[in-house]
C-alpha cells in the first residue's frame, strides 16, 4: 500500500471513527428511547477505546490515538444520556461492560506485555460490539438504534483492518475484522425489519369516547351517512 493510499486509509479511519457515535449520542437526545440499545455495548464502548488509546501511545501507531480518545469521551455521554432515560439501575450494567471487557487485555498485559495485550484488544473490539448485535437482534422495538452508526463503524473497521494489514499490525487486522462482521449484524437486524407500529386502534378508541356516543353508533353501524 503506497504512502497516499496508507494516509488516506487513516484519515477515513478517524473521521468515521470519531463521527461514528454521534448520530447515536443525536438519537438518544431527540428520541429519548433507548430500545435495542445496549448498556453493555456503552460500558465496553467507554473501557475498550481508553485500551486503544493506551496502545497506540506504547506502539507509537499515533493515527489511532486521536480516534480512540474521541470515542471514549462520546461513549461516556451515551452512557450519561442512558442513565438519564433508564435511570440509574442501569450504570452496574455499563461498570459490568466495561470490566468484562477489560480483563483479558489487562491479564495480557501482566503476563507478555503491551504488544499481546494489542492482540487480545483487537477480539475485544468484536467483543464490544457483540452486546450491540445481540440486543438489536433480540429487541422487540429498535427505535433507539442509530443505523448510520453502524455504517460508521463498519466503515472504520474496514479501514484499520487495511491499515493493520498494511503496517502488519494484528491487533488491528484481528479488530477490523471482527469490528466489520459485528457492525454488519447490527445493520442486518435494524435494517432488516422496521420498528413496530405504534398502537393506533387504542388511540382511536379514546378519539371515539371523547366525542361520544352517537359517533361510537355511526362507527359500529359501519360508517357515517
Amino acid at each position: 500500500m503506497g504512502t497516499v493510499l496508507l494516509t488516506s486509509t487513516v484519515v477515513v479511519a478517524n473521521v468515521t471513527g470519531a463521527t461514528m457515535v454521534l448520530p447515536q449520542v443525536l438519537r438518544l437526545r431527540r428520541g429519548q428511547r433507548v430500545d435495542g440499545v445496549s448498556p453493555l455495548w456503552v460500558g465496553a464502548g467507554m473501557a475498550t477505546n481508553v485500551w486503544w488509546v493506551a496502545y497506540a501511545l506504547h506502539q507509537q501507531v499515533w493515527g489511532l490515538a486521536p480516534v480512540t480518545a474521541v470515542g471514549a469521551v462520546l461513549y461516556s455521554v451515551i452512557a450519561v444520556q442512558y442513565a438519564a432515560i433508564a435511570g440509574p439501575t442501569v450504570v452496574p450494567r455499563f461498570v459490568a461492560g466495561a470490566l468484562g471487557s477489560s480483563v483479558a487485555p489487562a491479564a495480557a498485559l501482566v503476563v507478555a506485555g503491551m504488544p499481546a495485550a494489542g492482540v487480545v484488544l483487537g477480539f475485544s473490539y468484536a467483543v464490544q460490539f457483540a452486546p450491540a448485535a445481540w440486543t438489536a437482534r433480540r429487541a422487540e422495538r429498535v427505535d433507539g438504534v442509530a443505523p448510520i452508526t453502524w455504517v460508521l463503524a463498519w466503515v472504520e473497521a474496514a479501514a484499520w483492518f487495511g491499515y493493520g494489514a498494511a503496517i502488519g499490525d494484528a491487533a488491528l487486522v484481528i479488530g477490523g475484522a471482527g469490528g466489520a462482521l459485528m457492525s454488519s449484524l447490527v445493520l442486518i437486524s435494524v435494517l432488516g425489519r422496521s420498528a413496530a407500529p405504534r398502537p393506533r386502534r387504542r388511540a382511536s378508541a379514546a378519539r371515539v369516547a371523547h366525542q361520544g356516543p352517537g359517533v361510537v353508533g355511526s362507527l359500529e353501524g359501519g360508517g357515517v351517512g
